[in-house]
């Protein structure tokens, strides 16, 4: 992700009337960004789905399933560390 397409994702998130932006005291060049109420509509709408959308999902599993996922995504996740780690360190 480049500094530019989070820029032009924020500049269509203004454009739409989802957020403001504001001057930043503590960094002139950069401005903030809040929700506007349309984006807090939005965000609160987008929150409630993906809710309901996740306690369907786990609703349907048992813990012990739940549990051996879990186990498993954290090793995946060491893994892609390590290997990640082994790349930076190859690049030096």
């Amino acid at each position: 992700m480049t500094r530019q397409s989070v820029q032009q994702t924020a500049d269509g998130l203004e454009k739409d009337g989802f957020i403001a932006y504001s001057e930043n005291p503590h960094h002139l060049p950069s401005k903030l960004m809040r929700l506007t109420p349309r984006g807090r509509t939005a965000l609160d709408y987008v929150q409630q789905r993906h809710e309901e959308w996740a306690n369907g999902i786990g609703g349907s599993q048992t813990i012990e399933g739940l549990q051996t996922a879990l186990h498993l995504l954290q090793q995946v996740q060491e893994s892609l560390d390590q290997t990640m780690l082994n790349v930076s360190e190859a690049s030096v």
